[in-house]
């Protein structure tokens, strides 16, 4: 729903009317341009009528509306969005040109570039400090060592920088296991044979030394698939084992998976031994994990 205020309504007022709306259980994005002042409703609005919204007295007019895209949608905010950056105007009929190279690959590069696009009349600088590529061997962007030289082009020039976050950026940190063969499983739990592998995995845990081998279970979830670690710890009795939280899916992009269950057997120097991208047995997991000469617990007594 879009509710217009008068212009000339007290402040007081339209805070108390808008109280009133979030008190109900709505969102509300209020935009105020020059002619107009919009309430857009996110939520459910059938419940809410318009006769009680036209009677309140900051209220000029109200209609319904199934637009999708209310944040960005015009006819809640009709006016141009402007965006300042650094004294650099984006939108609004403002022209805006921002360049730079794909990649942040060195300070000396990023730094000369940054000299020519301001010479060149550029606007921004842009550069790349995250590039997820298909394959795991590619070159994956310098990541916050990238934001701290485009930092550093910045304070070169003066001139405001811009880069790709694709989502809030998580990493899986291999460090304290240096010197262990390291096992790593990617799962969702809406995969039928990501959990066929559970008992055989389990089965891992139980059979190899501690001392040798470490096994990270990546349970990868992306906000449509519910986080159920709990519950597959407790089903497959799992609850002393190292799971990591792939939320935002970054961990799985990042190695290039095409599918799910997919599997990673590291050397104890962290280079990628084997790798597969199916379901395997516990014979072909026991079978690689010998071949590296991972000892058993059994080899211990």
């Amino acid at each position: 729903m879009i509710i217009v205020l008068k212009q000339d309504a007290p402040e007081a007022q339209v805070q108390a009317f808008c109280r009133e709306l979030t008190g109900m259980g709505f969102e509300i994005n209020d935009s105020k341009g020059r002619d107009t002042h919009i309430l857009g409703l996110i939520g459910d609005t059938k419940s809410l009528s318009e006769s009680w919204v036209l009677a309140n007295p900051v209220v000029k007019t109200c209609r319904r509306v199934s637009e999708p895209y209310k944040k960005a949608n015009r006819e809640f905010h009709p006016d141009d969005t402007i965006v300042d950056v650094g004294g650099h105007k984006i939108g609004g009929g403002y022209f805006a040109v921002m360049a730079g190279p794909c990649s942040v690959e060195s300070e000396e590069q990023i730094t000369l570039v940054a000299r020519r696009v301001q010479a060149a009349g550029a606007s921004l600088l842009r550069g790349g400090a995250f590039k997820p590529r298909t394959s795991p061997y590619s070159f994956q962007g310098l990541r916050a060592e990238g934001l701290d030289l485009l930092a550093k082009a910045r304070e070169a020039t003066g001139q405001p920088v811009v880069t790709e976050l694709m989502n809030s950026y998580t990493e899986l940190d291999l460090s304290p296991y240096l010197g262990k063969t390291v096992f790593i499983n990617f799962f969702t739990e809406w995969c039928y044979y990501c959990m066929q592998e559970m008992p055989d995995i389990k089965a891992l845990y139980d059979t190899y030394s501690e001392d040798e081998l470490a096994i990270l279970l990546v349970h990868i979830w992306d906000g449509e698939t519910a986080d159920n670690t709990a519950s597959v710890k407790g089903k497959y009795g799992m609850e002393d084992m190292t799971f990591f939280e792939d939320e935002d899916m970054m961990v799985a992009s990042l190695v290039g998976l095409q599918g799910y269950p997919a599997s990673l057997f590291l050397n104890p120097d962290g280079t990628l031994e084997a790798a597969a991208n199916y379901m395997l047995t516990l014979e072909q997991m026991t079978g690689q994990l010998d071949a590296m000469g991972v000892a058993r617990k059994a080899a211990e007594e």
